[in-house]
């Protein structure tokens, strides 16, 4: 992210870059944290921010670019749980599934 910029205005080049997203194609955003996790490593300190994007649904994604779909019910995102490997995925997940089910 460049300097100055805020995490929320990051988010459309991102999904632009990974996924082929335009930002008209974005309808909706929200930050699932309003201060980033520190995450701290021998290499580097950087901050950690969850966003909860909803996209048009007329868009197509190409499946080449994803790295699979599960369903939001309580097996999909166990099953997605136990895919994800580096620690933040599963803690945006959890903290996504807190606010989603529990708020």
């Amino acid at each position: 992210m460049p300097f100055g910029q805020t995490p929320v205005a990051g988010v459309p080049k991102i999904l632009q870059q990974e996924l082929g997203i335009t930002e008209a194609e974005i309808i909706h955003l929200s930050p699932l944290n309003s201060s980033g996790w520190a995450i701290n490593s021998s290499f580097s300190n950087q901050k950690l921010y969850g966003f909860v994007t909803k996209i048009d649904s007329t868009v197509s994604i190409s499946k080449e670019l994803l790295g699979g779909v599960y369903p939001t019910t309580k097996l999909g995102i166990h099953n997605l749980l136990e895919n994800l490997s580096f620690l933040q995925c599963p803690a945006l997940l959890l903290e996504w599934q807190i606010q989603t089910f529990y708020s």
